[in-house]
């Protein structure tokens, strides 16, 4: 196990060997790596995978709906926007594409906690009913 994943994955439809267990987008299947590798995560994702936006935006919104909305409610996994940094700002440094991006923060750790924690809650209720 890592302390940290920091990925920056490639965007989009994108050719792999292995079984990406449902994803349509490589950086959803690059998360669920890091998910078993490491405690905490932080992601370069393209704004359309998030699940909210900052970059570019005057404010700070969190989304109801999108694929990174489907993305926590399939997995259970928080996306946060930890580290802040509005990348709109690089926008014209990029060669070719530009696509805007946020930074993404998980806490892989904390989340296996919690599932855990419900696990056992689980348990006990059963054997009270028992």
């Amino acid at each position: 196990m890592f302390d940290w994943a920091i990925v920056n994955p490639p965007f989009g439809k994108v050719r792999t060997s292995g079984d990406r267990r449902g994803y349509k987008s490589f950086e959803f299947a690059v998360i669920d790596v890091a998910f078993q590798i490491a405690d905490n995560g932080a992601f370069i994702l393209p704004q359309g995978s998030s699940s909210f936006r900052y970059s570019g935006r005057p404010c700070f919104e969190w989304l109801t709906s999108g694929p990174g909305v489907d993305f926590e409610q399939r997995t259970g996994l928080f996306m946060d926007c930890g580290i802040g940094i509005d990348t709109s700002i690089y926008r014209d440094q990029w060669r070719g594409v530009a696509p805007l991006c946020e930074i993404v923060t998980m806490e892989f750790a904390e989340w296996r906690e919690r599932r855990q924690a419900r696990v056992l809650a689980d348990k006990s209720e059963q054997l009270v009913l028992l």
